[in-house]
């Protein structure tokens, strides 16, 4: 089956850590938008320790930029073309995020924004933080993780 209309959008995992650049060139190859799910490479379910936001080449990019962690995450992915659907329930949380957009780098300007960006595309390994763990179980939608990615 072909669909009727190709897709306007496409939301997939992206981040620093899963830069997903097969997926990405293949949307732009379609001109097809790809919203970042999970821009703070944070897996479901996982600990502090799981994130991207730990990361000291993350901590040196946020500082270089005048933000934090996450402004960082989110800027990396805006800056690719990305739109971004960070998870917050935390009012403080949606307003930092939403700050991102308007960070000012503390030097050099526009090509500072550059290269503290630039610096979050050397993070290895590239790895899935959403596996889909989190749906398999007894309990849950699947039975099995191959089941989530058929």
């Amino acid at each position: 089956l072909r669909p009727a209309a190709a897709p306007a959008v496409n939301q997939v995992e992206v981040h620093p850590g899963w830069r997903n650049e097969a997926t990405l060139a293949a949307c732009a190859a379609r001109g097809v938008h790809v919203t970042a799910y999970a821009p703070l490479g944070r897996a479901l379910g996982a600990g502090a320790g799981a994130s991207l936001l730990n990361e000291p080449v993350v901590r040196e990019a946020a500082a270089q930029l005048g933000g934090t962690p996450a402004q960082a995450l989110l800027r990396w992915a805006i800056a690719r073309g990305c739109s971004v659907v960070p998870k917050s329930s935390s009012r403080a949380r949606i307003e930092e995020n939403a700050r991102s957009l308007r960070l000012a780098p503390r030097e050099g300007g526009r090509a500072g924004e550059v290269e503290a960006l630039r610096a979050l595309d050397a993070i290895e390994p590239q790895q899935r933080r959403m596996t889909g763990e989190t749906l398999v179980g007894a309990r849950r939608l699947y039975a099995s993780v191959e089941e989530v990615w058929r």
